[in-house]
């Protein structure tokens, strides 16, 4: 009862002093109309957010860049996403955001200084937070994003876009078609990461140590499955039983070379899992430590199909063009957020439940369809 009072106060509060305190210092003048990048200099996208934000914002800097080489492009990121764009060759400038209180202010000074023409914002919630922020850094460009009307004032051009039916990376894509009057033409809506050859050659390493050194040779080996076995959100994770009866069911049953990855809080579970499955099979990446962001992307390439209960996996699977398995939950269920034109199958929690309260026979079950599909007679026979 307490709580549901303290947040009704928050909620006039919020909208009776601070939206309008708010609208008196930082409104912005409003803009209309098409934008001509022709006659601009300088942009700053925001993507200071999570991995899979970043991975599918890529055909905006890839159409950008290209139908405007004289834009010098400038992508804000955090320090969980920056390495999935460190090598992209649109991107003019990777500026990385800081945590630490006092090198922030000494970043938002510099950042305020480069005069930029326009900022993109692409984050669309903390929508104050960023408003405060792009006002800051910004004062005199012209200020762009998209959501409730009410959030109008932080921007000069702003426009309400209807989600829910379509991919984010589509809404990317219509707001900056929109705004920009830049059509994206079949096919230049693809994510693309850009994997340098250190990376390249630490995987096929990998691969011919652990897996089978005539792999080494192609630049596609279709002889691993990948297993991720975290995510951000509890409600997302698989439980570590789930995840060690999936990894035994692909390497003891099926024997398929089956490579464990995880997010470095998941570390010990992804040993433990590998150490107790004792079998040659089933691998763990890394060995040792965590793996970084341009590794499990060319990992991901290289694989025959993913399983994952998290998002990140399944922007890598739709920009690698890597089928995937995605273990979705209801409480944060989205099509917004579904693979993006590649085979894909959705294994999907009863309402209401977190992805640990799905029975993980439905789990291997269509693991198992999956490896009809992409493996050869020898499992399609144990399968079947």
């Amino acid at each position: 009862m307490t709580k549901k009072l303290l947040k009704s106060i928050e909620i006039v509060l919020r909208n009776a002093i601070i939206y309008p305190l708010l609208r008196s210092l930082l409104r912005n003048k409003p803009h209309s109309g098409t934008i001509d990048l022709a006659r601009h200099k300088k942009i700053i996208i925001f993507r200071q957010d999570r991995i899979g934000d970043m991975i599918i914002s890529t055909p905006i800097f890839r159409k950008i860049k290209s139908e405007y080489p004289h834009i010098q492009l400038t992508v804000l990121a955090s320090p969980v996403n920056a390495a999935i764009v460190e090598n992209d060759p649109n991107i003019d400038r990777l500026v990385v955001k800081e945590n630490h209180w006092i090198r922030a202010i000494g970043q938002t000074i510099w950042l305020r200084k480069q005069n930029y023409d326009i900022l993109l914002n692409f984050i669309f919630n903390k929508t104050t937070t960023i408003g405060i922020f792009d006002r800051i850094i910004c004062p005199r460009a012209i200020k762009i994003s998209q959501g409730p009307e009410k959030y109008h004032f932080y921007f000069n051009h702003f426009m309400t876009l209807e989600r829910g039916k379509k991919h984010t990376g589509e809404l990317y894509i219509e707001l900056t078609e929109k705004v920009f009057g830049i059509k994206f033409d079949p096919n230049e809506d693809l994510y693309q990461l850009f994997i340098d050859d250190d990376v390249r050659e630490q995987i096929n390493q990998y691969i011919g140590r652990t897996i089978n050194p005539s792999t080494v040779k192609h630049s596609r080996a279709h002889d691993f499955i990948l297993l991720n076995i975290s995510a951000t959100d509890p409600e997302k994770s698989f439980s570590a039983a789930q995840a060690q009866e999936i990894a035994r069911h692909l390497a003891i049953e099926r024997k398929i070379f089956t490579v464990v990855i995880s997010a470095p809080w998941d570390n010990s579970v992804r040993n433990k899992i590998v150490a107790q499955g004792n079998s040659t099979y089933l691998l763990s990446f890394p060995q040792q430590g965590t793996a970084t962001l341009p590794a499990i992307a060319e990992l991901s390439r290289r694989a025959a199909f993913i399983v994952t209960p998290d998002t990140a996996l399944i922007h890598f699977a739709s920009a690698m063009r890597t089928p995937v398995i995605g273990v979705y939950t209801p409480l944060q269920y989205t099509e917004e957020w579904f693979p993006y034109k590649i085979d894909h199958h959705m294994v999907m929690a009863q309402k209401n439940k977190p992805v640990a309260y799905i029975p993980v026979t439905t789990i291997i079950k269509n693991i198992d369809l999956y490896i009809l599909k992409y493996f050869n007679t020898r499992h399609m026979a144990d399968v079947e």
